[in-house]
């Protein structure tokens, strides 16, 4: 992997974030709630990890020391709560500026890095993993998975199918079987998801990547 590689797949899912949120904007307008965001608050999330990692990478790099603001917190959940109150009461429009500055600032990071560390899965992120695929997936394979999620829980399913067909290679290139395509942290396994997948598995048999996705998240062959 090199960096003109990683930064074309990291411009691909770009276009797709930003497509969400725009394509969206009723969606993303109505309220959401900590325990059920709407489109607006995923981007929020998302930019906020983004930042997360873009402090922490700066740091690796630089000998720095790496941002206080989470170190009280003990768990993924409270993260996630600062994050939705950061950005809750934003706009779309404020919203989409702080995505684009943050994916600005990534691909600063990334400039920090040769070809040879992107190779490499020995700096400190927190993840065994080469890291050009670390950089992956806070870039592109996370932020994804919460585009697919809303899609999902929207019904949206010719979207989510338009975002898988698309970035095909991506989730191929960052992990063996579309280890990429699980929704873990999503609970999927709920049973109005189960129900969702089914219809998919019926309606989209001719797709290899809805048939993918679907095998990636439905019970007993995940």
């Amino acid at each position: 992997m090199n960096r003109n590689e990683l930064i074309n797949m990291i411009e691909t899912g770009t276009t797709h974030v930003r497509n969400f949120l725009r394509e969206c904007e009723s969606s993303a307008s109505a309220p959401g709630t900590h325990d059920n965001w709407n489109n607006k608050d995923a981007v929020g999330h998302i930019i906020g990890w983004m930042n997360y990692s873009i402090d922490k990478l700066t740091c690796i790099k630089l000998g720095t020391k790496q941002s206080d603001e989470y170190s009280q917190v003990t768990s993924l959940g409270e993260i996630n709560l600062i994050l939705y109150d950061k950005s809750k009461n934003k706009n779309i429009e404020q919203v989409e500026s702080e995505y684009i500055k943050a994916m600005g600032d990534y691909f600063g990071v990334i400039s920090l890095y040769s070809n040879d560390d992107l190779n490499k899965d020995t700096f400190e992120t927190g993840f065994k993993m080469e890291l050009w695929r670390y950089m992956l997936m806070d870039t592109v394979i996370h932020p994804l998975q919460h585009v697919l999620y809303q899609d999902l829980k929207a019904n949206e399913f010719g979207k989510l199918k338009s975002v898988l067909v698309s970035t095909k290679e991506i989730f191929e290139r960052y992990s063996a079987n579309n280890g990429g395509y699980a929704l873990s942290e999503f609970e999927v396994d709920r049973d109005e998801y189960q129900k969702k997948l089914g219809v998919i598995q019926k309606e989209f048999s001719d797709c290899q990547e809805m048939t993918e996705f679907v095998k990636a998240n439905i019970k007993g062959n995940s």
